[in-house]
Parts: structure tokens; C-alpha cells; sequence
């Protein structure tokens, strides 16, 4: 396989997820786009709220819950069904506060709008 230093991606990880497989669960389009649309939808509410109950301590919670949620995903890939909306959430909090703070900071009116806009524009 590959040489790495990453826990996630060594030989070990792999196997042990290939172990944990059951054979039976197919990973289909219309699931992965449907997953993607509700963590999607989970990052733009909590974002939006975020961004209309400022506090610095939402911004913070999602920023170190975002943290610690990834990396109990990394290392128990069985909890990602839990732990992704989870992470979707606070890292939709985190963003709502970054965004609000850095459109505050520097009185760029509607810089983050412009920002979204651009970003679904042109992907």
C-alpha cells in the first residue's frame, strides 16, 4: 500500500475498516447527494444563526467542538453517522462567527454575501 505517519491513512486503518465492512450497505449517488445536501443545509442554519445571535462564544464552541468532532471522526470512523451532523453544526457556527467578525473588523459591507454569491457561481 503507502508509507504515512497519518493514523488515518496507514495500512492498519485501511484493513480495519475493510474488516468492519459488512458487504451489504452500497454507497449510492442518491445517498451521497442527499448526505451532502442535509450536511449542507446543517452548516447554512447553524451559520445563519451564528451570524444573527453574535457572540464570540459560539464562534469559539465551533471552532474547538469542530475540532475534537473531526478527530473523534478520524479515529472512529463507526461514529461518523453521529458525529458528521455534529461536525456539520459546529462547523456552521464557527463560519457564522468568523464571517460576522470579519465583515464587522473591516466594514466591508456585504463581503460575505459576495463571497457565497461568487463561490456557488463558480463551481
Amino acid at each position: 500500500m503507502m508509507n504515512s505517519s497519518n493514523p488515518v491513512l496507514n495500512d492498519k486503518a485501511f484493513k480495519k475498516a475493510a474488516s468492519t465492512l459488512s458487504g451489504t450497505d452500497t454507497m449510492t449517488i442518491k445517498g451521497t447527494i442527499q448526505k451532502t445536501f442535509i450536511m449542507t443545509a446543517l452548516v447554512f442554519a447553524s451559520a445563519i444563526w451564528s451570524w444573527e445571535n453574535p457572540s464570540n462564544t459560539w464562534m469559539i464552541v465551533g471552532a474547538i467542538g469542530g475540532l475534537i468532532t473531526g478527530l473523534i471522526t478520524a479515529f472512529k470512523p463507526t461514529a461518523a453517522p453521529i458525529t458528521a451532523p455534529m461536525y456539520a453544526v459546529l462547523q456552521g457556527l464557527f463560519l457564522g462567527g468568523i464571517s460576522l467578525l470579519i465583515s464587522s473588523q473591516y466594514g466591508m459591507g456585504g463581503i460575505v454575501i459576495q463571497a457565497i454569491y461568487i463561490r456557488f457561481l463558480h463551481s
